[in-house]
């Protein structure tokens, strides 16, 4: 072995495809062969293959995602109670009654105080399904005619049919003469069941279900024993079809058309009926049953009425707290009436 590199080039490295080695590298010869032969160099040695048992490197495994200590929770926000209902001790008889704050209701709604009055000839409307709630803990008192209107309002009107007209060739000259000349304009609708869906009408959306009422009261007061009370909890109708199309009978230049082919167009369904909740104690509450379930016609599963000594006034406003705070409610005293 000797070095065929010159002195001044010792100890430099150069940087050859990724590797870093000396500037000259040491060759091997055999100084008995023949000078003018080409020298050969050596080749780097292969980095050593990883061995079949070596374990692989750990992966640092996913942090889960959370609040620090160091960061509070945000607080839990209960829905502000509107206006300072008023309290009275239990059996003592209201002197000034509050009036409702509203009456069209579109959203949940929690009225709540001692002494509430309905006049006369009122109606209240509920709306998109809401439910509406008034509580009394003291008396509840309700005039004549009063009306709970919380009927789902009509879905809306479907979309129209996917062509106005489409055509049928007539394949003789009898047929269409037939058709459109000989006894007036006799151009069917289609009867096949893809050629009718083309031009008839789409459903409507379904209507809107009924309002929902809750009436709790520590008494009734009603001078005319409910005369005219009416509740509609009703869903709304379904929405109409959108329009239909026609159908159009050709050959040549003669042509005719069909009535619009609207018959057999899908009707959307109506909306689900609201429920009714009453609670009210006192013996008028007992003696007016016959006029709230005469208001209400059938009575459904989801409906409830406990009237007179059976009604738990306390239990019943505790639910309905807890129920209007849950859900986030509006919750709102009655109103002084001028």
């Amino acid at each position: 072995m000797r070095e065929s590199c010159p002195v001044a080039a010792r100890g430099l490295w150069v940087f050859a495809v990724g590797i870093l080695a000396p500037a000259c590298m040491h060759v091997r010869t055999d100084e008995h062969a023949d000078p003018a032969a080409p020298v050969t160099a050596l080749a780097p040695s292969a980095p050593p293959a990883p061995s079949a048992n070596a374990v692989p490197s750990s992966t640092a495994a996913p942090t889960p995602a959370g609040l620090p200590w160091a960061v509070a929770a945000p607080p839990a926000r209960v829905p502000e109670f509107q206006g300072k209902p008023v309290t009275l001790r239990k059996g003592t008889a209201c002197k000034v009654f509050r009036g409702l704050p509203s009456l069209t209701y579109a959203s949940n709604t929690l009225i709540k105080d001692a002494c509430l009055r309905i006049p006369n000839g009122t109606t209240i409307e509920v709306r998109e399904g809401a439910t509406l709630a008034i509580v009394a803990t003291s008396e509840l008192f309700i005039g004549k005619d009063v009306v709970f209107d919380a009927a789902g309002s009509r879905g809306r009107r479907g979309e129209r049919a996917e062509f106005s007209t489409i055509r049928r060739a007539a394949t003789t000259d009898a047929e269409i003469q037939a058709l459109c000349v000989e006894q007036g304009n006799r151009c069917p609708c289609p009867t096949e069941s893809g050629a009718l869906a083309t031009i008839r009408g789409k459903a409507g959306t379904p209507g809107m279900p009924g309002g929902n009422l809750r009436l709790i009261a520590g008494a009734l007061v009603s001078p005319s024993r409910l005369t005219g009370f009416r509740i509609d909890t009703s869903g709304g109708l379904g929405g109409p079809p959108g329009d239909s199309g026609t159908q159009q009978c050709v050959r040549g230049q003669l042509r005719c058309s069909s009535e619009v082919c609207s018959a057999g167009a899908p009707s959307a369904p109506a909306g689900p009926r609201g429920n009714v909740i009453f609670s009210m104690a006192g013996t008028a509450a007992a003696a007016a049953r016959d006029r709230l379930e005469g208001a209400l016609g059938t009575l459904q599963p989801e409906d409830a009425m406990v009237l007179g000594a059976a009604a738990d006034l306390a239990a019943s406003v505790t639910e309905m707290d807890a129920v209007a705070i849950q859900k986030g409610w509006v919750r709102r005293a009655g109103e002084e009436v001028d």
